[in-house]
């Protein structure tokens, strides 16, 4: 099982009413961060969670997982070079 990800902001693109991770490599997630500390302090609204976070670059577990986040899965699970 992978380690849990760090706290922090992550970016996601909204389309159709369906939330999706956008990918950042090192250097735009650190631009997203600093980015975030503008807003300083960010208002976390801690009771309207929106999902569990996973690492997409990784296979998960898809028994721990619910039935939208197994078809996500499989989907990644097809994927070629991601979780390799």
């Amino acid at each position: 099982m992978s380690e849990a990800l760090k706290d922090g902001p992550v970016l996601f693109y909204n389309k159709g009413g369906m939330l999706y991770p956008v990918a950042l490599d090192q250097e735009s997630q650190q631009i997203l961060e600093i980015t975030c500390r503008l807003f300083s302090p960010l208002t976390i609204v801690a009771d309207r969670p929106q999902g569990k976070a996973i690492n997409l670059l990784e296979r998960p577990d898809v028994s721990t997982i619910n039935e939208h986040d197994k078809k996500l899965a499989a989907v990644i699970a097809e994927t070629p070079g991601v979780g390799d």
